[in-house]
């Protein structure tokens, strides 16, 4: 996502095309062995055995995960050619590029903060969460993905103003609504700050919980799977408010006072660090799923164990055949 409310500048910045194949060469270099990674991580995920694939911890984190998949394989491929070429070819393709840009990384965002709560509960009221499973797990799901679209849907495909495209800008310069600020404002506060407060809050106040309580829980079993789960949950966080922490507060600025410098430092660099919490999340999601990460590791000594005892037949052989002669 883009956000600029600016109307009144006319001179734009210019970003040299050694610049955009830096950063296109970067995402290519990370995109392939991440979606390779998300591919085997479904597999195993639907490989595995019933009671595996219905663990509510589970569930969301493949839903992220296949949000993320749809960013890496449709999103990024349409960034990926505005990065090769320099420009978009023609309005239609801006209004899907947007449209799809900002409902799957907002979608990609809410869920994530949803996951911090519902991590905290699992960890601390785990009884409570099972009780009330359909009001606190999947109502809250289920609200967010008719939600987002929707939102984004309306304002970027319905909503009646005239955008004015600008093709060689990340995400065509932004849909029209973005240059009236109380709209800009609302969605802003909505979709991309209330989101990053949740996780941030979420994430502080499970460290000091989990310090609070660590003597009382370390004299029970929950201790080991309080710390597991913790990880888990600060591993996935961390790598949204590293991707979306600098675009939130330069967004802010931008509210107050918006600048040429600010929506280049934007589009230029800023909105890309969104793709490094998505390319990033299938590796990150591999401790947060042990069993998978514990079949990739035998897969891999296993190969490793076939292809050295292969290694060493096929050398006493030769050593064999060179003897004979």
């Amino acid at each position: 996502m883009s956000y600029s409310n600016n109307t009144t500048i006319t001179v734009t910045l210019y970003e040299a095309p050694l610049l955009r194949h830096i950063k296109l060469c970067l995402l290519l270099i990370f995109q392939i062995p991440s979606v390779l990674c998300t591919l085997l991580i479904f597999y195993h995920f639907l490989k595995n055995n019933r009671e595996y694939r219905h663990r509510i911890q589970n569930q969301i984190l493949v839903l992220l995960l296949f949000i993320n998949f749809l960013i890496e394989t449709i999103e990024l491929t349409i960034t990926e050619t505005f990065l090769n070429f320099g420009f978009i070819q023609s309005s239609k393709i801006c209004l899907f590029w947007i449209t799809i840009n900002y409902t799957l990384f907002a979608l990609s965002l809410s869920l994530t903060a949803w996951t911090s709560i519902e991590r905290y509960l699992f960890i601390f009221n785990a009884h409570f969460i099972k009780k009330h499973l359909i009001l606190l797990h999947y109502l809250p799901i289920i609200m967010l993905i008719i939600y987002t679209p929707l939102f984004y849907s309306g304002l970027i495909l319905i909503y009646q103003c005239e955008n004015d495209f600008d093709c060689t800008k990340y995400t065509c310069a932004g849909p029209c609504y973005l240059y009236e600020a109380q709209l800009g404002i609302t969605d802003w506060l909505i979709n991309v700050f209330t989101p990053i407060i949740i996780i941030a809050v979420t994430n502080v106040t499970l460290i000091v919980q989990v310090i609070k309580q660590k003597y009382r829980m370390q004299r029970t079993n929950q201790w080991r799977r309080t710390i597991k789960l913790s990880i888990q949950l600060l591993s996935i966080s961390f790598l949204y408010i590293c991707g979306w922490f600098p675009y939130m507060t330069v967004s802010l600025i931008q509210i107050f006072e918006n600048t040429l410098f600010l929506t280049h430092l934007v589009s230029t660099y800023v909105a890309y660090l969104a793709y490094v919490s998505a390319l990033l999340l299938p590796f990150v999601s591999i401790i947060c799923l042990p069993d998978i990460k514990q079949n990739l590791l035998s897969l891999l000594f296993n190969n490793n164990i076939i292809h050295a005892a292969t290694t060493r037949t096929i050398n006493k052989t030769i050593a064999h055949t060179v003897a004979k002669f």
